[in-house]
């Protein structure tokens, strides 16, 4: 057999596992990072609401005689930061709330659920809202009947995952040729002194082939 037919040979049963272990670590990747997120973005739904609490609490606490109220948004469009803008404006989008006080909304955002939607379970909950998944966090008020709900899209998670894997791996997937090229080197030259070995032994004198003495 040839030295490029057992350099072939070897290559193609070593590159089978090099994808794999790749694939794995993509695999793992993923799952950490999703698990990552995951708990950095409910952290921040459960601040949210808290916050929110904090700045409506007195005039939730005197608006049982008010109509629900919509809270204005935020007009990002500020001199030319365009990009900034949109990205905000996006982020924006993703995000609900909803105050409560005895069943009834009292304050809702732009992006809120409509009221047919009752409010959540404590904790929580993940639901489908015009064909998009949302995760949503309740903060019940104890002994008050106010609930706080918050709620973020879950693809903007997804995104960010998509987003944070993509510059992970995409340096990564343009060297695969060149491990490829690398081991291909390698296996080469450690063939090249094996052959060179044995060559040695089985000519040990130019010219003089070597003779099996039945040693």
């Amino acid at each position: 057999m040839s030295q490029a037919t057992l350099t072939r040979k070897i290559f193609f049963r070593i590159a089978p596992v090099v994808v794999v272990t790749i694939m794995v670590i993509g695999a793992f990747a993923f799952t950490s990072a999703t698990r990552e997120i995951n708990n950095i973005y409910d952290a921040q739904l459960i601040n949210d609401a808290n916050v929110l609490w904090r700045l409506l609490h007195n005039r939730l606490q005197h608006s049982l005689d008010r109509t629900p109220q919509q809270v204005d948004d935020i007009d990002f469009s500020m001199d030319n930061q365009l990009a900034l803008n949109e990205d905000a404006d996006d982020y924006a989008d993703a995000h609900m709330f909803r105050a409560w006080v005895n069943g009834k909304i009292m304050f809702f955002s732009s992006t809120a659920f409509q009221s047919d939607v009752p409010h959540q379970q404590a904790g929580f909950t993940n639901l489908s809202y015009r064909n998009e998944d949302w995760r949503v966090y309740s903060l019940p008020i104890p002994d008050s009947g106010i609930v706080m709900e918050v709620g973020e899209k879950i693809s903007l998670r997804q995104t960010l995952v998509s987003n944070i894997l993509l510059n992970l791996f995409f340096p990564l997937l343009v060297l695969v040729p060149v491990i490829g090229f690398l081991i291909w080197l390698g296996i080469n030259s450690g063939l090249r002194a094996i052959h060179g070995l044995v060559h040695q032994i089985l000519y040990p004198f130019p010219g003089r082939p070597f003779r099996n003495t039945g040693w």
